[in-house]
């Protein structure tokens, strides 16, 4: 039986990532169908006395965690490794400190097929001693694996009682080499709890939720549980970039990655190999914010070994709410540009975190190279496509519940032409695909058919936006955030009771498309959904996302054979000095003379334009359709 239903994610606007994907039609899809063989979970659960004082609904709080981690267990795959740790139950809070707060214990070891073991021990579990949280965090590492990736869940209702300080703890963890990730939950916790955990949770790249009774603790640690077996995917060879073009990392077509520097303003360098003249390079950018707030961007540029610039865009990574998000951006060299852009061997690219982006230093990024041959009938192809025009698609009924994928690596397929169902809480992010092809554009459309009863209650003292956008196979955001789509926009504010909409429309993809902004390339197209809300809360939001490919294919370019490429004529001074490429547009972000701090003027002005932001992306199973 499943206990929480699938979720739906949004949008903050900025731009996004792309990836084909893995699992999931418009049938129920099973979330742990992408989950990672290697990945491990540790549940830290408080067994100090204060477990024994009733939640919100006058219940002892250890029932309510209780009865959460039987929900968990039930749902867990025998293929899924998890361990149980407990703090505070075995030395009654009476005893010297020397005994308390070294009272920890690991009482079902990480492992597969233990669903017995777990459930045993959660029967055992009860209250009794002090909360030693940093001690239990510093154990817990030891108990996971050295390799692959990691997750703590810290559940507890209280502040720490001894020393050392558990965020010290948590961020030690985070920087000793370990893939790990904490999450914290806070059982009916007051203010100083609520902050001591969230400070944790942060200082270990993680989030936190409220629980005040056994319903919001099951649907917590149940998204917890999913995300541990379905983390964020950043796939590729690992690379370390250069503070200097020259000894560069070469990057031929693939995916990598890599780390922001350490500092600001100091970007790290690759060599973008070319294979033959006149082919069009195309690079995108992508990566997950590690905090839950402030606002960031990457600047990416793509320039000549002589220092012609070929393509350039900036890539926010932003919070809104309290929540996490994704930053994507994609370059291209130009289809008319320097002939040094078109033809050269290598071109430079270079990454770099911008004035104020202390969050994203040393965080993982991950860099994808495309490479289209040269084209020999482009006089012949369609020019530039027009703004895009809304076709007047309209929600359908549902043909089934899916999970949205977990990133754009893991984005969830589905079929054009379709409505399916699904939903999500506060700070989640879904990805899903569908290919478009040269000739057609895409349409995306999510819809909130409104609340009542408990969920309007609930929703009444918050404001939620939802957010939609679109993202390139080269990873650049695509869609017209200005275009009309029948009324609705990129970003809905959702109210307690009223219906809303958010859409998502791009232009035709063609040859002639240009820029950042443009869709250059044919190939699956994957659709954000994000929600977030100014009130932390676990309640779904039932949605419908509903997608239309326009058009038929045409257009198709050829390409040339390897024989047949020449050697393009060399560019005279006049005409690279001429080039638009060496002047980018408002669009393009800042320009390299604009003072380090301006192009974070340019980002917020922008953002409220194209409606930006983005959250943390944490994905429930689905529940059965029928």
């Amino acid at each position: 039986m499943r206990l929480w239903p699938t979720r739906l994610a949004a949008l903050v606007g900025v731009a996004l990532v792309l990836a084909p994907a893995a699992a999931a039609t418009a049938d129920t899809a099973d979330p742990t169908d992408t989950a990672p063989t290697d990945a491990e979970l540790l549940l830290v659960l408080d067994a100090s006395s204060s477990m024994a004082e009733p939640d919100a609904d006058g219940a002892p709080r250890i029932d309510a965690a209780r009865t959460a981690l039987h929900a968990m267990i039930e749902e867990l795959a025998p293929e899924q490794a998890v361990g149980l740790r407990v703090f505070g139950g075995a030395v009654h809070e009476d005893r010297p400190d020397a005994q308390t707060c070294v009272d920890s214990e690991l009482v079902v070891p990480v492992g597969t097929g233990n669903a017995d073991a777990l459930s045993q021990a959660v029967e055992a579990y009860a209250p009794l001693g002090d909360t030693p949280i940093a001690y239990a965090l510093q154990q817990a590492a030891g108990d996971l694996s050295e390799t692959g990736e990691r997750t703590i869940v810290l559940v507890s209702d209280g502040v720490e009682t001894c020393d050392p300080d558990p965020c010290e703890v948590a961020r030690e963890l985070r920087a000793g080499g370990l893939d790990l990730v904490i999450h914290t939950v806070g059982l009916g916790a007051d203010d100083r709890t609520r902050s001591q955990l969230q400070c944790i949770a942060a200082a270990g790249g993680g989030e936190y939720f409220g629980a005040s009774d056994a319903e919001t603790l099951t649907t917590a640690l149940g998204r917890l549980a999913t995300r541990a077996f379905r983390p964020f995917v950043y796939s590729g060879t690992p690379v370390v970039g250069t503070p200097a073009p020259e000894g560069a990392p070469e990057l031929a077509v693939g995916e990598y990655t890599d780390t922001i520097a350490e500092t600001e303003g100091e970007p790290k360098h690759y060599t973008v190999l070319r294979s033959e003249p006149g082919s069009r390079l195309l690079v995108g950018v992508t990566m997950k914010n590690p905090s839950p707030s402030g606002v960031s961007a990457v600047d990416v540029r793509l320039r000549t070994t002589d220092d012609r610039l070929c393509g350039s865009a900036t890539m926010p990574v932003t919070s809104i709410g309290g929540q996490s998000s994704f930053g994507s951006a994609g370059v291209a060299t130009p289809v008319d540009g320097p002939a040094a852009c078109t033809d050269d061997d290598g071109l430079v690219l270079s990454l770099g975190a911008g004035a104020g982006s202390q969050q994203i230093l040393g965080e993982t990024v991950q860099i994808v190279v495309e490479e289209i041959p040269p084209v020999v009938d482009a006089d012949s192809l369609p020019g530039p496509a027009a703004s895009p025009e809304w076709s007047g698609l309209t929600a359908g009924t549902p043909a089934g519940e899916v999970v949205g994928g977990v990133s754009p690596s893991a984005a969830t397929p589905v079929e054009a032409g379709t409505t399916v169902a699904f939903d999500l809480v506060p700070g989640e992010i879904a990805f899903f695909s569908v290919p478009v092809d040269y000739g057609q554009g895409l349409e995306a459309l999510v819809d909130f058919a409104g609340a009542d009863g408990p969920l309007a209650e609930e929703m009444r003292p918050t404001s939620n936006a939802l957010d939609v956008a679109i993202i390139a196979p080269h990873r650049a955001q695509v869609h017209d955030a200005l275009a009309d789509a029948g009324g609705a926009r990129p970003r809905a504010v959702l109210g307690s009771t009223e219906p809303a909409q958010a859409a998502a429309v791009m232009r035709e993809v063609r040859w002639a498309n240009d820029g950042e902004t443009d869709p250059v390339l044919a190939g699956d197209h994957v659709i954000m959904v994000s929600l977030t809300s100014t009130r932390e809360r676990l309640v779904p939001l039932p949605l419908t996302l509903t997608t239309n490919v326009v058009g038929e294919v045409s257009g198709v370019p050829e390409h040339a054979a390897p024989e047949q490429v020449e050697e393009a004529p060399e560019a005279t001074d006049s005409q690279a000095s001429s080039a638009p490429a060496e002047q980018p547009s408002a669009a393009d972000g800042p320009s390299d003379d604009e003072p380090a701090a301006s192009w974070l003027v340019w980002l917020l002005a922008a953002a409220g334009v194209l409606v930006a932001g983005v959250g943390v992306v944490l994905l429930r199973r689905g529940r059965s359709v029928g």
